[in-house]
């Protein structure tokens, strides 16, 4: 389960399009039990209950000609837990 709040900063282009930077932190319950088996793997250790913070910014633009691109960095923390992303990406909508 995920709680948080998303602040959100637009801005327009001189082409009449727009650039967008967010920042959401948030608060993550858990829910599990330990360890997890998988058919042909060994067993992996999986989260038990646990409460964790999560902080993402991101952002995306608008390329024109139907073209944007994005992109967003989280981590997220906890006792026994901690952990990275990143996403980057194009994308084309006609």
């Amino acid at each position: 389960v995920e709680a948080g709040v998303k602040v959100e900063k637009t801005w327009y282009t001189h082409n009449n399009g727009m650039a967008k930077l967010y920042f959401k932190p948030s608060l993550i319950q858990n829910f599990g039990k330990g360890d997890i088996n998988i058919t042909s793997l060994d067993i992996v250790e999986g989260l038990e209950n646990d409460t964790l913070l999560r902080g993402e910014i991101g952002g995306s633009i608008n390329l024109g000609n139907g073209w944007s691109g994005y992109g967003a960095a989280g981590y997220t923390f906890g006792s026994d837990y901690n952990t990275s992303d990143y996403n980057l990406g194009i994308s084309y909508s006609w």
